[in-house]
Formats: C-alpha cells, structure tokens, sequence
C-alpha cells in the first residue's frame, strides 16, 4: 500500500488469480491498473513495454523463471532479496525489501534510461550460464561425447 501512495507514475500490476485485498487496493488508486490472469501474450507485452518490472518473492527457492523471462525481455528488474537468492543475478537487477525502499527505487529508475551498456551487460552476464544454445551444447556432450 506505501509503495501506491504519492505515486504518480502509472502502474500496472499484472499476475493470476491476485486476491480481493490487491483488487480492492488497486481501485483506490487512479493510477493503478490490475490486469488479472493476463494470457502469455499481454504478459510478455507488459514485460516488454515497461520500464521497470516489479518482481517480489516471499520464498527464497531458487531461481524463478519470472526472473529470467523478465531479465531477457525487459528492462529494469525490481526485485526484493528473495527472489535472487543463488541465481548470480544480482548485478543485473535492482534490490528493494520494503515498501519504501521500493517507492525510492522506482522513483530513480523511471529517471534513468535503460541504455545499450546495460542491454550488454545483461546479455554478457545471461549468456554464461542460461544461453539456451550453451546449455544444449553442454547436453549434447555430456550425453553423446563420452
């Protein structure tokens, strides 16, 4: 809820099934979308066309697919601790654990451009260990070369 308040960057908030307390909190606020249980298509278009994606885990599993699906196709990636827990993606996101901290993040990112150095960076960084093509070839040996 402090993360909506004095906000006035428009927001979307996009995910399944979200529960009534997110819908009744999202109408209280003229600049708040919810999109609920977007098909594949709107999801990968909201990732696609926005300038920072808000992913928050309560978790710490592992990698989330969400993270990578967003880190190859979007821009910038707010992310609590959580959700980089072992996945070597810390350089590539920026980290916020409270509604405050992510109120200032925000705040700074929609200031900032996602330029051609990060796009490289992120590409360098990803293609080490996710690079679906490395990790067939990877396959490929372990299985047929030895």
């Amino acid at each position: 809820r402090e993360v909506f308040n004095d906000l006035d960057i428009p927001l979307k908030i996009a995910g399944m099934n979200p529960p009534d307390t997110i819908r009744k909190l999202a109408k209280r606020y003229k600049h708040v979308e919810l999109i609920a249980n977007p098909d594949d298509e709107t999801m990968f278009n909201l990732i696609r066309h926005a300038h920072v994606n808000i992913l928050v885990t309560f978790q710490a599993t592992g990698l989330k697919l969400k993270l990578l699906n967003t880190l190859y196709k979007g821009r910038f990636c707010l992310v609590n601790d959580k959700m980089l827990n072992g996945t070597g993606l810390d350089n590539l996101c920026e980290t916020a654990n409270t509604p405050g901290e992510q109120k200032v993040k925000l705040k700074q990112l929609f200031a900032q451009p996602f330029s051609a150095e990060l796009i490289a960076l992120r590409k360098e960084i990803l293609d080490v260990n996710y690079s679906n093509e490395k990790n067939a070839r990877r396959l490929i040996e372990l299985v047929f070369e030895k």
